[in-house]
């Protein structure tokens, strides 16, 4: 990220889907935002609750930070 600011914005817009994911319960996800940095904790029971977690906290990130940043959806596609 480029500034704090902008992992901060990140970090908040990510918060509600964290409340809905912790219903399910196959893993456990901790954010945070440490300077330019999103830190990401994950814990799960599984090595595919882990990887669907990953994956999807990672989209999550990427897409925020690329509305945040740019005002476009995913920076991966343009």
């Amino acid at each position: 990220m480029s500034r704090p600011s902008i992992a901060k914005k990140v970090v908040s817009s990510i918060k509600p889907d964290m409340e809905f994911d912790a219903r399910r319960k196959r893993s456990d996800v901790s954010l945070s935002a440490q300077g330019r940095t999103v830190v990401l904790k994950v814990k799960a029971g599984d090595v595919a609750a882990f990887r669907a977690t990953l994956n999807t906290y990672t989209r999550l990130i990427e897409v925020s930070r690329g509305l945040i940043e740019n005002g476009k959806g995913s920076t991966r596609n343009g």
